[in-house]
């Protein structure tokens, strides 16, 4: 096989070579027969900084996202890479169009095969890079109209369980308390302006309670529990989303564990009148007491790292800057009365893995996991 062809297939066992610039035999659907040649173009291209610029902007290529080593996913494909299991030395790429049954094969080189890897990994990431870019830029926006609406305060610890007035109210009985109101309510929401926004509020609604409960779910972790690194909290909270979807439940909540803080996440899918979906993220940090920041999105898969979410702070991004970005956190998934924890079984052999960080270690040895 010379360097300029490339084998192209509609059913494995019946190929058919042909040049790497003829037509593609049209299989039932125009789509990847169109995202087919694209590729090929991709493969074939001197003109490598055009072409680029080209792909980020085109719709074969829209929210490409590398799903594995050697998997990327797209908003309308599945682009598989795999050796050849007929010429060993040459590598399958299988194209998979999401609203067809039908792939399509492409056989080539490595070398061209490692070449459109590198082009999908670059259109992967100025994807990233632009989602981020905007979703800062709502995030901030959504901090400042809070904050505008409502001062931020910091009351954590300052308040004392009306119980045992020697103990003071902390981050992880606010957190708790927070992912346990979310749940209690039908939609997912909580008033963080009648509970949260003074230290007479807190005492009247967290109950002294809540520290065993804590200790008790750091004792023995819920089904979905995992620890992760920061940067895979978007990835996380996907995997989440889609148990939900697959369950149809609407929201959920989360503990999220750091190192020397605690915070929590609500979880809700809501749907406009037009039947357009959108995924809620809420995150939780006891630290601004009365307010969380919140993050809407039409995809799962939309969100980013945690620290995305800390607020803008300068005291806030130095605490961030230690203990947030590049460590782990452990997640701890709660769910509304009455929707069994099944619906999270075998949901952490999807999670990556916990980063090799002295943070990812210290919170597997405080929940129990064996991961």
């Amino acid at each position: 096989m010379s360097q300029n062809d490339i084998i192209i297939r509609t059913h494995y066992k019946s190929p058919h070579r042909l040049h790497i610039d003829s037509d593609i035999p049209t299989p039932s659907s125009e789509p990847i027969n169109q995202f087919a040649r694209q590729l090929i173009t991709l493969l074939d291209t001197s003109d490598l900084s055009s072409m680029l610029s080209y792909c980020v902007t085109q719709e074969f290529t829209a929210n490409c996202r590398k799903i594995s080593q050697n998997c990327y996913s797209t908003a309308l494909f599945i682009i598989n890479f795999a050796t050849s299991p007929i010429h060993a030395e040459n590598i399958l790429i299988t194209l998979h169009y999401k609203k067809e049954i039908i792939p399509l094969f492409l056989e080539t080189t490595p070398i061209k095969a490692n070449h459109l890897r590198s082009i999908l990994d670059y259109i992967e990431q100025e994807q990233l890079t632009a989602e981020d870019r905007n979703h800062c830029m709502k995030l901030s926006k959504k901090i400042h109209r809070e904050k505008t609406i409502q001062p931020t305060v910091n009351l954590n610890g300052s308040a004392f369980f009306s119980q045992s007035p020697s103990d003071a109210i902390f981050c992880r009985h606010l957190s708790l308390q927070y992912a346990l109101d979310s749940l209690r309510n039908g939609k997912g929401k909580v008033n963080l302006i009648k509970h949260y926004s003074s230290v007479e509020s807190i005492q009247q609604h967290v109950p002294l309670v809540r520290d065993a409960e804590f200790r008790a779910l750091l004792r023995h972790p819920p089904a979905g529990s995992r620890v992760i690194a920061s940067k895979d909290f978007g990835f996380a909270l996907d995997i989440f989303f889609c148990r939900m979807m697959a369950n149809n439940v609407s929201h959920m909540s989360a503990i999220l564990y750091i190192d020397n803080h605690t915070l929590s996440v609500r979880l809700r899918i809501k749907q406009s009148v037009y039947g357009q979906l959108n995924y809620v993220v809420s995150v939780y940090d006891p630290n601004d007491t009365n307010v969380a920041v919140r993050g809407t999105h039409r995809a799962a898969r939309g969100f980013l790292s945690l620290d995305k979410f800390i607020s803008s702070a300068p005291d806030a991004q130095t605490w961030a800057d230690r203990y947030v970005r590049n460590c782990a956190i452990a997640i701890l998934p709660l769910l509304p009365e009455g929707v069994p924890v099944a619906i999270l079984a075998g949901i952490t052999t999807r999670m990556p893995f916990a980063p090799i960080h002295p943070s990812a270690m210290l919170l597997i040895m405080a929940t129990g996991q064996t991961q």
